[in-house]
């Protein structure tokens, strides 16, 4: 065997087994490593972190038909935010919805509000159970397609 080659083994050899110690040090990283016990920063890190994040829901583009012509707008029951949703179109307001508390939801009839295919902008604003507080905001825009019958009995 050269030279070359025995470098090169133990060459890789070290860096499997680098990356096996550090695969094994980040599994273990905040779950306290095999006997269970996790240490106080790290836990309340996580609480703190679990806290500090809602929890949205992802909208997606929605072609509209007779059996499916609702969106729901729901809170996740793990949050510890009420949610309220802002629906747009062009910049006008279309829809605003109540705060929504963890665990709840209501629906809103896309074909009763609107009249012709659009870019809706869903913006849900996290209000603190805590407080009350305005928290932050998420906006989301999603493409709705109405069926052609819709379009055109606007344009009569």
């Amino acid at each position: 065997m050269s030279g070359h080659n025995k470098f090169t083994r133990i060459g890789t050899g070290m860096a499997a087994l680098l990356l096996l110690l550090g695969t094994v040090t980040l599994t273990g990283c905040g779950t306290g490593g095999r006997n269970g016990s996790t240490s106080t920063s790290v836990a309340t890190a996580q609480g703190e972190a679990e806290a500090a994040y809602a929890i949205y829901p992802r909208f997606k583009d929605q072609k509209v038909t007779e059996q499916n012509h609702t969106l729901t707008l729901s809170n996740s029951k793990k949050n510890n935010y009420a949610f309220m949703y802002t629906l747009t179109v062009a910049g006008e307001n279309l829809y605003e919805s109540r705060k929504i508390q963890p665990g709840e939801e209501e629906t809103w009839d896309i074909s009763a509000n609107c009249k012709e295919s659009c870019a809706l902008s869903i913006t849900i604003t996290a209000w603190s159970l805590e407080n009350g507080k305005e928290q932050n905001s998420l906006t989301q825009i999603i493409q709705l397609t109405l069926p052609k019958q819709n379009q055109t009995a606007k344009s009569e």
